[in-house]
């Protein structure tokens, strides 16, 4: 740990502060008077008020929870805070979870292995997010890939609210540089007569043959005392299809690099179908609410490790399955009392993340005559546990106090590898041999990760004050330990931040955010003796630390054509310690890494429901072990806009993405040579390392929506990849000498999507 870090600790405990217009509930409620946002009241030194009006979508999208456990607004968080509503996701078409990312300043949307896991990267860093469902944490403890692809049903979300940065002492473990907060929507926001339908379908090689209903009913009873909320979605599609150079064979992980394989002449892919059910409910009586969700499917992927060109044939025998989705109940007990002074939110919760692995490794080739396939079985992760909120004014309204903890327990089985295929005698594995000690068991069954759990518990403590009406002083103190098996030390973090006034529609705010990530499973229990990287279980927990300034504006509201323009600058030096990377086909604590990061973001809302948004980063990355990270962009800027052709009937809207030039490193194909099998191929060996140019590329989205009969029918349009951009995402693993990904990993091309939805 950084011991100059130890002054903003001291800091944090001096003021002890709170989140000043905070209540802790989750989505934007029924909230405080709100205030005439054309003639908003000055607040009083000891009653602040937030300056909303709750009939403006504008103001409505500048509620924020997460960043500090109850109601404030973006502008007052002391947080750097991004807000999505769902009006935002129909309007600007976003299919994904990804694509709505993909918008936010400091955040990118990128395919690693393939294009079998899609991961956000916020600040030049992948697997660095905190994913939460309704406040609940769905950190995926085994394999940290949390669930933000296509598998989230988007007309299911209220609402996205994205911090930038590390947000440990509210939300603990692994908000280590963000924290993405999906908000789902109640009976409530459900149009029409608590009915809506939706079908589509899309095509184009960067999504082919996509079909996808889904039908939502919400309604209230016994005088909005039950409430009830029902969701359900099916979709069926092949996916993207790629072409290039076929890569057939080279020594799997984790044994040490040697040959590789290619084929002479390029191949395409042909996935299987993947499907996906998603069954989501949520019932609300008073003050308790259940809800959850039970997804199903098959999801098979067009490109597998080392950009593996998956070809699939009637029996199956190259397909490549992946299967990500989590599985949930959350029990929820929200209530406040003595007049509104004191909040309690109480939640208790399941999770099980279904990570199914058939990973087609190699093809049938020459080199391999039968290729490699590994499936793992009995990967069984789960989370139970619960949290505890209470925020309390007391009798001097200027402060109130949240106090609150955790406790869980997170668990996986001993999982082993089996190989439908037989084990090539070249691929150095060593089978379990049967009771005769001289036949081995069939399918090679081999320990992928051995059992390991632990127990954690949290507690936080958080206050904000005002001691004028136009300064806000926030900050608080985290202590948390793991027990058990894969227990970590305690951890101690605090947070301190300033947000100043100091125009009636202008803030300033400075920051300091403490967050750790404790190794998860994969990293200290895997077993280097399969197809897989060897654990490590004396990894150090990682820490992050961030100082931000930002400053942001609401201006011209309501002059001429313009409703109003808002702004927001930041700049955020970030530093990370002992982070976790591979090396000798280990895992193992890296040095220190700075970041520098510089990002903006514009909001102008027009007259006639017409909207722009602007979005700049600049991103810097050094390290004491790599140097300066060039695998990354350093600049990347967005463009969005939503355009209203005529009124209350037809809108445009557009999206796009510049992204940077960057680095990759990986193989080049030296020369041609003989598989084992004495057939011609391309050679390349460990030692044959360059790092390839990847151009700065332009994604371009355009798509329309119809709105009839009062918006009972929308008819909506999107096309992505407009310009059919031949691309690659950068490699994430920042490997100088590349394992995991050997040559340019492909991203998707043109496609297009249409549907119609029916709300009576």
């Amino acid at each position: 740990m950084i011991r100059r870090s130890h002054l903003p600790l001291l800091v944090a405990l001096a003021c002890v502060l709170h989140r000043g217009s905070a209540r802790a509930q989750d989505p934007p409620p029924a909230a405080p008077a709100p205030v005439a946002a054309a003639a908003p009241e000055p607040a009083t030194d000891n009653q602040p008020e937030i300056a909303l009006d709750l009939d403006r979508e504008i103001d409505i999208a500048n509620i924020v929870t997460s960043a500090a456990k109850g109601i404030t607004t973006v502008q007052e968080a002391p947080s750097v805070v991004t807000i999505i509503t769902a009006d935002e996701i129909r309007q600007r078409g976003f299919k994904t979870m990804g694509d709505l990312l993909a918008t936010i300043p400091g955040w990118l949307n990128i395919a690693v292995e393939g294009n079998q896991v899609n991961v956000p990267m916020v600040r030049g860093h992948i697997q660095a997010v905190l994913f939460l469902r309704d406040g609940v944490s769905f950190f995926d403890p085994v394999l940290n890939i949390a669930t933000l692809s296509r598998a989230v049903p988007m007309e299911l979300i209220k609402r996205v609210e994205v911090v930038t940065g590390p947000g440990g002492v509210l939300w603990g473990a692994n908000s280590y540089l963000g924290i993405v907060n999906m908000i789902t929507k109640d009976d409530s926001d459900v149009g029409g007569r608590g009915i809506e339908l939706s079908v589509g379908y899309g095509d184009g090689r960067g999504d082919r043959q996509d079909f996808r209903a889904y039908a939502l009913f919400g309604r209230a009873f016994f005088k909005d005392r039950l409430k009830i909320l029902l969701h359900a979605s099916f979709e069926s599609y092949l996916g993207p299809e790629f072409s290039g150079v076929r890569f057939l064979a080279a020594t799997p992980a984790p044994q040490p690099a040697g040959v590789g394989f290619y084929a002479l002449t390029p191949g395409s892919t042909n996935a299987a179908r993947s499907w996906l059910l998603n069954l989501d409910g949520k019932v609300t009586f008073g003050p308790l609410s259940l809800y959850g969700s039970f997804p199903i499917g098959e999801l098979n992927h067009a490109l597998g490790f080392s950009s593996t060109l998956v070809t699939g044939d009637p029996g199956g025998r190259n397909k490549n399955t992946w299967n990500f989705y989590d599985r949930h109940a959350i029990l929820e007990y929200k209530s406040r009392f003595v007049h509104d002074r004191l909040g309690l939110n109480a939640k208790a919760y399941y999770i099980q993340f279904n990570r199914d692995l058939h990973v087609r490794l190699f093809p049938d080739s020459g080199a391999l005559a039968t290729g490699l396939t590994f499936q793992v079985n009995g990967l069984n992760i789960q989370r139970f546990g619960g949290t505890v909120d209470a925020d309390f004014t007391g009798p001097w309204t200027w402060n109130r106090v949240l106090i609150g903890g955790e406790a869980f327990n997170e668990r996986v089985a001993q999982s082993r590898t089996t190989f439908p295929d037989p084990v090539p005698e070249n691929i150095p594995l060593t089978c379990p041999l049967q009771a005769d000690g001289m036949t081995y068991v069939p399918n090679c069954p081999v320990v992928f990760i051995n059992a390991a759990e632990r127990t954690v518990v949290g507690l936080f403590l958080a206050d904000q004050i005002r001691p004028v009406s136009t300064l806000t002083l926030d900050g608080g103190l985290r202590y948390q330990q793991g027990f058990g098996k894969r227990g970590y030390s305690p951890q101690l973090l605090g947070s301190a931040a300033a947000v100043w006034q100091f125009l009636p529609d202008a803030h300033v705010k400075v920051n300091f955010s403490q967050g750790f990530r404790p190794p998860v499973f994969n990293n200290t229990d895997g077993n280097g003796a399969g197809i897989q990287f060897a654990g490590n279980p004396n990894l150090n927990v990682e820490r992050s630390e961030s100082y931000q300034g930002e400053l942001n504006a609401r201006l011209l509201r309501n002059v001429r054509k313009v409703r109003e323009l808002q702004l927001r600058i930041d700049y955020a030096y970030t530093l990370l310690n002992d982070f976790i990377f591979i090396k000798n086909s280990t895992y193992t604590n890296a040095g220190r890494r700075g970041i520098h990061s510089v990002e903006a973001l514009a909001k102008l809302y027009l007259n006639g429901d017409h909207a722009i948004t602007l979005g700049y980063t600049f991103l810097r990355v050094s390290t004491t072990d790599l140097g300066q990270l060039r695998n990354v962009p350093n600049h990347w800027f967005t463009v969005g806009a939503v355009f209203n052709l005529i009124k209350e009937i037809l809108d445009v809207n557009l999206n796009l993405n510049v992204i940077g030039a960057t680095e990759d490193p990986n193989r080049y194909r030296s020369g041609e040579t003989n598989t084992p099998d004495g057939k011609p191929a391309l050679l390349s060996r460990h030692t044959d390392l360059t790092f390839d140019q990847l151009t700065p590329v332009a994604l371009l989205q355009l798509g329309a929506r119809l709105r009839l009969w009062k918006d009972h029918i929308t008819a909506s349009a999107q096309v992505y990849n407009v310009l059919n951009q031949r691309y690659y995402h950068p490699d994430p693993f920042n490997d100088q000498a590349p394992t995991i990904e050997l040559q340019p990993n492909q991203a998707q091309g043109f496609s297009f999507f249409a549907s119609v939805a029916y709300r009576p």
